[in-house]
């Protein structure tokens, strides 16, 4: 049985505002400590300004900033009116406000919280002689007290809950990657039956998902027969807590930005499985059989590189690619030939023959990486339709810099959000990749032994790059720190600590966003970066490349410049089963939490939680 636990060390009264004090995300137990330095690097839970800390009870959370305050397991900015509150999240149709010492949101004028949402108010003209306002419906708990039909509806499960001093609310069930089943109670079996809702339905099946969306028509109703309203594409009308709304229809799902319904990929579909104790090898990619799930691109550089990408024989003949004799994968731009002005550089691009989606972890250890004058190196991931499936750039450079940076690239409506130990400063957080300017949302690593050779003076490292429900994030280490758990081949994410760059599912949806990712080495030069005079005459951004060369093309000309232009792969591993059932635990106490504190603020703040994830056998 999986298990997810939420502790109340306070009365939980009609599902009152709660503020999550203490939130805990561990394999099997939570951490438990002495002092708060017994905390630092044990993998809790740390929303964004915030530090490690031990609780009272001698488990490991988070304490906030100065300046913040916890709530809804957040570090929420303190404020004494609205003009304080310059941090934060808002829902549909409203802004920024102070409330009860905290920054939140609340509804602009002429809307109504309801369920995570802001909805129109109806005013008499806009219904009908037939239509009636009706009471939100209401099921009644364990405990004899009654909660709004919508918390049932917007989980899509039967409710249970105890209600007194000391409560305990557990969900369990068949998590799926949509958290279409999610039972709340002490306990409930996962064959209970989904009761009929009298208003409004979410359909929780481990296929498709019908989500009532949180954007009104205004139009009062009592069935969705009463509804027929212009609404987005792939959705139904629908009548909920007795207005006209939308929802979308059976394998379609709220887009992130709540404007319409996108499908629900394949691989968000599959019917869950037990997550391990660490996550599953799926695939390695080593030894003599390195390339031999690769696709090897022999077109034109999109990137209008002076280079001519070749197929794998030719790339075998040439030497661009082959196996070393202790193993390792060598993968190189001609690096002999001296070239006449103009003439373009035998290269490889490699896209992976697999694909990989949320759930993955990505683990690539590199002996050696590119680097040197007009060069322009990546390793990466993406599929076509670009930017719909979106980009992830895990490493990548120009020329002779000493520094790496991360960039996601995606459609319109992902931003970055997150704690990173890289740097942000001057990248914009707006991931859109035709937003200009940065063309995708960046971190930058500034440690020397980050990128080029730095990297391969440290013995080269490793990158990890993982791709969760909760958003993406990379971690990178060089060779003398890299962890046991990864040396092993027995990776735990969760004790990693803070990683190089993060982008936080909350505000990038990495089903929407990043999707059906290939693995993608290639090495190319000059092009839409390298070679903008701009990059290459600054020695910040290119190093000693200028006035070596009085340009990049002049760079490719010369042999010497590419004598360190090779990537050397010892390895890259893939692991499934990131123990995603965990993950959609907390998202589903969170929306639970959320809702509650929405729908009922203000009436009973400061309610303390501890959350623990369990698996039984």
């Amino acid at each position: 049985m999986r298990a997810c636990e939420l502790s109340a060390a306070a009365a939980l009264v009609g599902f009152a505002s709660v503020a999550v004090a203490s939130t805990q995300l561990q394999e099997r137990d939570i951490v438990r400590c002495s002092t708060t330095q017994d905390c630092q690097g044990s993998g809790v839970y740390l929303p964004p300004n915030s530090v490690p800390s031990c609780s009272p009870r001698r488990t490991c959370t988070y304490a906030c900033n100065d300046g913040f305050v916890s709530a809804n397991g957040k570090c929420q900015q303190v404020c004494q009116t609205d003009s304080d509150c310059t941090i934060g999240a808002t829902s549909w149709n409203s802004h920024l406000a102070c409330i009860s010492g905290s920054c939140g949101w609340a509804c602009n004028d002429g809307y109504l919280s309801t369920g995570g949402g802001c909805l129109a108010t109806a005013t008499p003209s806009q219904a009908s002689s037939k239509q009636t306002t009706q009471a939100a419906p209401s099921i009644t708990t364990a405990a004899g007290t009654t909660t709004p039909q919508s918390l049932r509806t917007m989980v899509g499960s039967p409710l249970a809950a105890t209600v007194g001093s000391s409560a305990t609310i557990r969900a369990s069930g068949a998590f799926s990657t949509d958290l279409d089943r999610v039972v709340l109670g002490v306990p409930v079996p996962e064959t209970s039956p989904t009761p009929t809702p009298t208003t409004t339905k979410t359909t929780t099946t481990t296929t498709t998902t019908t989500t009532t969306s949180a954007h009104p028509t205004g139009t009062q109703c009592v069935v969705n027969a009463d509804c027929d309203n212009s609404i987005p594409a792939d959705s139904h009308n629908t009548c909920t807590w007795g207005f006209c709304g939308w929802g979308c229809n059976s394998g379609y799902k709220l887009g992130f930005n709540g404007g319409g319904c996108v499908p629900i990929y394949t691989a968000s579909l599959a019917a869950p499985t037990r997550p391990a104790a660490t996550p599953r090898l799926l695939r390695s990619y080593a030894g003599s059989s390195f390339f031999d799930r690769w696709f090897f691109y022999n077109d034109t550089d999109p990137t209008h590189g002076m280079v001519n990408y070749v197929g794998r024989n030719y790339a075998n003949k040439a030497g661009l690619t082959y196996i070393t004799s202790s193993g390792s994968a060598v993968l190189s731009i001609d690096r002999k030939s001296k070239l006449a002005p103009g003439v373009y550089r035998e290269s490889v691009r490699i896209m992976s023959t697999d694909t990989y989606d949320a759930g993955s972890l990505i683990i690539i250890d590199m002996k050696h990486v590119p680097y040197g004058c007009s060069t322009w190196p990546a390793f990466w991931t993406f599929n076509w339709p670009w930017p719909s499936y979106g980009e992830i750039d895990v490493y990548e450079g120009v020329n002779s810099r000493f520094f790496n940076q991360m960039t996601l690239h995606t459609e319109n409506g992902c931003t970055r959000s997150g704690s990173q130990t890289g740097n942000v400063q001057w990248a914009s957080p707006n991931c859109y990749a035709y937003s200009g300017g940065d063309n995708g949302c960046t971190v930058f690593d500034y440690d020397p032994s980050s990128y080029g050779a730095g990297f391969n003076a440290a013995g080269g490292g490793v990158f990890a790059l993982q791709i969760a429900e909760t958003g993406v994030s990379i971690w990178r280490w060089q060779r003398s720190q890299i962890p046991r758990d990864v040396q092993s081949g027995n990776p735990r994410p969760y004790t990693w600590g803070t990683p190089v760059a993060e982008w936080d599912g909350a505000t990038c949806d990495t089903r929407t966003f990043i999707q059906k990712q290939m693995l993608t080495f290639d090495i190319t030069t000059c092009g839409d970066w390298a070679g903008i005079d701009g990059v290459f005459q600054r020695g910040d951004l290119s190093g000693s490349c200028y006035p070596q060369y009085a340009n990049c093309a002049a760079a490719v000309q010369d042999p010497a410049a590419f004598s360190e232009a090779y990537f050397e792969v010892n390895y890259i591993r893939v692991f499934q089963g990131l123990a995603e059932a965990e993950y959609r635990c907390l998202l589903a106490l969170r929306l639970v939490l959320e809702w509650a504190r929405l729908t009922h603020r203000g009436l009973n703040d400061g309610i303390s939680l501890d959350y623990e994830y369990e698996e039984e056998s």
